[in-house]
């Protein structure tokens, strides 16, 4: 997610750039005062196939689904 957000947004233009990451950094700041226990890989993966598992790769899409709220231009 992270390689397919720099993506969409490389080349745009600075201010809209800026406020888009103020947006975002406000958010995390926001959500980073609760405390979260660090999760192990193989609790986010399978180990097998490397793939998300269904109840990570859900929280991973609505995170993109508020990304793109805030402003990141996902096709």
């Amino acid at each position: 997610m992270i390689g397919e957000t720099m993506d969409v947004t490389a080349g745009m233009d600075k201010g809209k750039a800026n406020g888009l990451v103020k947006s975002i950094m406000e958010k995390a700041d926001s959500l980073l005062g609760k405390e979260r226990p660090m999760v192990h890989f193989t609790k986010k993966y399978d180990v097998k196939t490397v793939k998300p598992i269904p109840e990570y790769e859900k929280k991973i899409m609505e995170v993109k689904e508020d990304l793109a709220r805030m402003g990141v231009p996902y096709a």
